[in-house]
């Protein structure tokens, strides 16, 4: 997950192949471009993204969900603003010897992060 995020905040897709599941990965980075396409477009592209602890909400057999709050941080000068926080969800299976995004579930870029006028 924080790999997905650290790719999306940066706009860059480098080595985020490798952190998804083989099965969906195409899709999962054809999600991924759109989701970072809508936030380049906003009036007000953030500088980047952070995110919180990483919470384990359940678990079984090779697949876990997994939830942490992700929030846009904007720059101006020496100040900066941030968003409300939004729960990110990822659902990560046992692929290859190690856990891979299987599925994301993020909050609305425009009306979530960015008021629907500023996209």
């Amino acid at each position: 997950m924080a790999v997905y995020l650290l790719r999306l905040s940066s706009g860059e897709d480098l080595g985020l192949r490798r952190v998804l599941a083989a099965d969906r990965r195409d899709e999962l980075v054809r999600e991924w471009r759109a989701y970072r396409a809508r936030m380049s477009r906003s009036a007000s592209p953030p500088n980047k993204l952070e995110s919180g602890p990483l919470q384990v909400d359940h678990v079984r057999s090779g697949v876990a969900l997994v939830v942490t709050e992700v929030y846009a941080v904007w720059w101006h000068g020496q100040l900066s603003q941030s968003s409300r926080r939004h729960p990110w969800r990822f659902e990560v299976r046992e692929d290859w010897g190690g856990w891979r995004v299987w599925a994301v579930e993020a909050p609305a870029w425009c009306g979530d992060y960015i008021r629907l006028d500023r996209c």
